[in-house]
């Protein structure tokens, strides 16, 4: 019987051993940037950007917006830096799970013991965890993905949408018309578990087609997102209280987006545009709501002659007109509260038009935030316009140079898009950037550029 027993345990144990264990796929991937500025007419931020500035010197930090705006002709420059490091854990073609960790740098030789590594001493905790979500194939083999977790939410993110968040979407390939589908949910703000009323959700759909006929290639697309954001103690709203229309306590806001948009290209040519409405209203504790009502478009079109690119660009966005209980601020999805603890689209961080105006122009991979005048997360758009010129010219393989010619304009009536005088200009100004990259190893690349 023992004999019986200790056989049947060896059997059993190999039998387990043999048993292969769930095989899984890890990858590694992620950048580390390094960037120097050297700047004169030291920054003097939009008002909504404020709280949301966070890289330049000490000195311009917010909310000092008055000692900003009083530093102009000064001389300064510093160091910032930016890092991601993203783990993908792949138990097969249908399932994966992904780690996104961030390490920022605000200033080399600053902010010790802040959450920042770029100090001196080193050891300090500046780890992020940037995103964490579980993706997979919904079965049966049905043509429908998940993705939940902390995740970007990337609607035309130079222009409407870029954050990330916690939520849900779900997206569809639909062959052979190759129709794509996402849908989002987002969950952006919940400060009890047990309130039910405050609180902000996010929901979109984001959709698009490819098409094709001989040299001609276009692949419009079109979105509509919806967002509600509740308090029970309201914040003031960054667009009423910036230009004297207070008290403005926002009780609920409730706002919403269509786009229209195309990307293609016929020939040597290439285009891109974007035209979106935004409507809603914002509930006032202590006096009138206010009715939302704004418009944007953006648009590129250049040719593309051998190593040579040429174009023009332009956008323009509805600003608000001061005095009057409509808010025609082209409003992001975000929160009214500009603290620290707010959120906010980041698509102007991301929008990269100018190197002065909005930071990121030319550059070669990966952007964070730098010197540019808006440059950062914010709940609105500052109302401007711009026309500009470009061209690009990779002279070899490891060589590009490119140079730019743009003017800006004020929208906002009855005040300004960006400064602090009581003239209402309808100008803001010129710009002029030259840029050179170099590509100086395979995965190592040099960029400078150089802005008026």
């Amino acid at each position: 019987m023992k004999k019986a027993l200790l056989i049947g345990l060896v059997l059993g144990l190999v039998v387990g051993l043999a048993v292969p264990a769930m095989a899984v796929d890890l990858t590694a991937s992620g950048w580390i940037g390094m960037r120097g500025y050297v700047f004169k007419n030291a920054m003097a931020a939009a008002p909504l950007f404020v709280e949301y500035v966070t890289t330049p010197a000490p000195a311009m930090m917010p909310p000092a917006w008055g000692v900003r705006a009083g530093m102009n002709d000064q001389q300064g420059a510093f160091i910032n830096s930016r890092a991601q490091l993203g783990f993908t854990v792949r138990a097969s073609e249908d399932l994966y799970g992904f780690f996104n960790l961030r390490m920022d740098g605000r200033l080399f030789g600053g902010d010790r013991g802040t959450g920042w590594w770029a100090s001196v001493g080193g050891s300090q905790i500046a780890v992020q965890v940037q995103d964490v979500f579980i993706d997979f194939r919904i079965p049966p083999k049905l043509p429908l993905w998940a993705r939940v977790g902390l995740q970007p939410f990337a609607i035309r993110p130079w222009i409407f949408m870029y954050c990330d968040s916690p939520g849900v979407s779900l997206r569809t390939m639909i062959d052979p018309i190759k129709l794509s589908a996402t849908v989002y949910y987002g969950k952006f703000a919940d400060p009890s578990n047990w309130t039910a009323f405050d609180g902000a959700e996010f929901y979109a759909i984001d959709t698009k087609i490819p098409l094709s006929f001989g040299s001609v290639n276009i692949a419009p697309g079109l979105f509509f997102a919806f967002q509600d954001t509740r308090y029970s103690t309201g914040p003031g709203d960054p667009v009423f209280d910036t230009y004297g229309l207070g008290p403005m306590v926002v009780d609920d806001m409730t706002l919403w987006w269509i786009g229209v948009n195309f990307d293609g290209g016929v020939g040597p040519a290439k285009f891109q545009f974007d035209f979106i409405y935004n409507g809603g209203d914002v509930d006032n504790m202590a006096g009138p709501d206010a009715t939302v009502s704004s418009w944007l478009v953006n648009g590129s079109l250049s040719f593309v002659f051998k190593k040579l690119e040429v174009g023009v660009a332009g956008k323009y966005i509805q600003g608000e007109d001061v005095g009057t209980w409509r808010s025609e601020a082209f409003r992001l999805p975000g929160d009214v509260n500009t603290s620290p603890t707010g959120y906010a689209s980041e698509s102007i961080a991301v929008s990269g038009d100018y190197i002065v105006w909005d930071n990121g122009w030319f550059t070669t991979g990966p952007g964070w935030p730098g010197m540019g005048l808006i440059d950062g997360p914010s709940p609105i758009w500052p109302g401007y316009w711009t026309a500009r010129m470009f061209t690009y010219f990779q002279a070899t393989d490891w060589l590009k140079v490119g140079a730019q010619f743009g003017y800006i304009g004020d929208t906002v009536r009855g005040a300004d898009a960006i400064g602090d005088d009581a003239d209402d200009d309808e100008n803001i100004g010129w710009e002029f950037d030259f840029g050179v990259n170099l590509q100086l190893y395979k995965n190592l690349a040099l960029e400078t550029g150089f802005g008026y």
